[in-house]
């Protein structure tokens, strides 16, 4: 199966209406690393679009300019070097732009291996047995990263009003409160300058789990200083990892709080997800719910940690806490700080919209933060009058960093045919990518809480669908993508009526919408 799949098989000559099926291209990134072999060195990109060269026989030579190329993209003269040019003509190339560095020893952090930081919620409403089942859940992970990942690093802080970084010697290394919660600059500096080693779990697990087992609830919620702790702990490194969020309570404490309505709160997660990305770190958010969701946790604000960097979102009971840390165990990210352009000739073809990732800009880079092998994205472009060529070229790059620090750019160049018949377009089309891209842009609409838009995007598409097929030849799947919106808009009506149930409304959709925004086509 190809790393990029298109619903369309062609373009057509004109103009595309409101009421055509859409340019839909699906990037399924389970085939993402099956590269055959990989080119040690940079592409020669354009100057003005960045789309690369990918064809030597585009190269001409002229006394004045000497070697150069005309971009096929944007029209802009290259000059190049004659050493420079790939041999060959590829229509998939994969390079390797940067090879991994090693991080400078500035401090006594030292990681060789994968690292989690565990940040964790042990305010006084974590007393109803939550966080029990809390270090029941977290002793089972230091026990399986000793016998599966014994080369692994762990590290964890707790939170209430005060926040705790502790060792693996059963020491409280940090303690950060008061005024001190209020200010990025101290936070920062102070876990800068935190004296901590990691040691490869093999040689702590047995004395992080008595640390675990010490942990008692105890104040407020101190939720954004603890999560900037951690992040520039994992910063410190160089070489990222994993930070597991935990917490049963809104952020009241300090910076990023959410229990007051103002937009500094979610001003702050928006810049830690970016400061994550930077730092090549992934964040996993776990919600435990209180009895009968009694709480609202701000999971539709933390939640974008998650999906901005390529972690899941949980809101659990505490009966649950265990699966979902057995599901976070098992994950396994193919790549992580991944991100895709895609460049088309302008006046042609322009990105109209994209969905499954945190931020579906439509213009610069579309960051996806790290994918497992369960992870698709889609984009659709629109024309921007009618087509006069016979075929159009479209460039996706995709650049990310491997299992071992390298970074890649992907670039898959493709002619796309246009064509007049639109009997044909429609009957050779494949309506499953586009239902799936509609159900994970319905789940944008979800995870705003707007059940509304969220319906009414598949409606509207199911209608869509409708009307093609009464008016002539369609794919014979059409009757089953009928139903299956159906489906769709009906389980939406079922998670309603669990939702009435909750205080926490915007937190419970938030956790069942990511699953619409990351929904398979398969």
């Amino acid at each position: 199966m190809p790393l990029l799949n298109r619903a369309h098989e062609k373009l057509l000559s004109r103009k595309l209406k409101a009421d055509d099926l859409p340019y839909v291209t699906s990037i399924k990134f389970k085939e993402l690393t099956k590269v055959k072999e990989s080119i040690v060195g940079k592409p020669i990109l354009c100057s003005s679009c960045k789309a690369a060269l990918t064809n030597p026989a585009m190269v001409k030579i002229d006394q004045k300019v000497g070697h150069h190329f005309i971009c096929e993209f944007c029209g802009t003269l290259n000059v190049v070097d004659p050493k420079d040019l790939p041999s060959g003509s590829w229509t998939d190339l994969d390079y390797i732009i940067e090879t991994k560095t090693e991080p400078k020893d500035v401090t006594k952090l030292k990681i060789t291996g994968d690292n989690i930081t565990s940040v964790i919620d042990i305010s006084g409403s974590m007393s109803d047995g939550k966080l029990e089942a809390v270090k029941r859940s977290l002793v089972e992970t230091v026990r399986d990263l000793k016998v599966n990942s014994p080369g692994s690093h762990f590290s964890l802080i707790t939170f209430e009003s005060s926040v705790r970084l502790l060792s693996h010697k059963g020491k409280e290394v940090l303690k950060l409160s008061g005024d001190t919660l209020h200010s990025k600059k101290d936070i920062i500096k102070r876990f800068q300058k935190a004296d901590l080693d990691f040691v490869p779990i093999s040689d702590t697990a047995d004395r992080w789990i008595d640390m675990i087992n010490q942990m008692m609830p105890m104040d407020m919620t101190a939720l954004g200083p603890a999560l900037l702790g951690g992040v520039t702990l994992l910063g410190r490194a160089g070489t990222g990892g994993r930070l597991i969020l935990l917490t049963d309570g809104m952020a009241n404490q300090g910076l990023g709080n959410l229990e007051t309505p103002t937009s500094s709160g979610k001003k702050f997660y928006d810049e830690m997800g970016d400061l994550c990305l930077n730092h090549n770190i992934i964040v996993e958010v776990v919600g435990v719910q209180s009895h009968e969701g009694a709480s609202e946790l701000g999971l539709d604000v933390l939640g974008h940690l998650a999906d901005k960097t390529g972690g899941d979102i949980f809101f659990v009971t505490r009966e649950e806490l265990k699966d979902a840390f057995e599901k976070m165990r098992s994950v396994e990210y193919l790549a992580k700080n991944v991100s895709v352009s895609v460049i088309a000739p302008k006046k042609r073809l322009k990105l109209r919209s994209v969905s499954g990732v945190s931020v579906p800009k439509t213009a610069g880079p579309i960051e996806v933060g790290a994918v497992t092998k369960d992870r698709e994205i889609f984009y659709e472009m629109e024309t921007l009058d009618d087509l006069k060529e016979e075929e159009v070229p479209v460039q996706t790059q995709i650049m990310y960093k491997d299992k071992e620090g390298n970074t890649h750019l992907r670039i898959i160049n493709e002619k796309l045919k246009t064509t007049k018949d639109e009997k044909e377009y429609n009957k050779k089309y494949n309506l499953n990518l586009t239902t799936t891209y509609n159900v994970q842009k319905a789940g944008e609409s979800y995870y705003k809480s707007d059940v509304k838009a969220a319906k009414s995007q598949l409606k509207a598409y199911q209608t869509k669908i409708k009307n093609l097929a009464a008016g002539g030849p369609m794919p014979a799947a059409a009757e089953a993508v009928i139903a299956k919106l159906d489906d769709e808009m009906e389980e939406i009506d079922k998670e309603e009526e669990k939702v009435e149930k909750f205080k926490g409304k915007k937190s419970y959709r938030a956790s069942i919408a990511q699953k619409m925004k990351r929904r398979l086509s398969e």
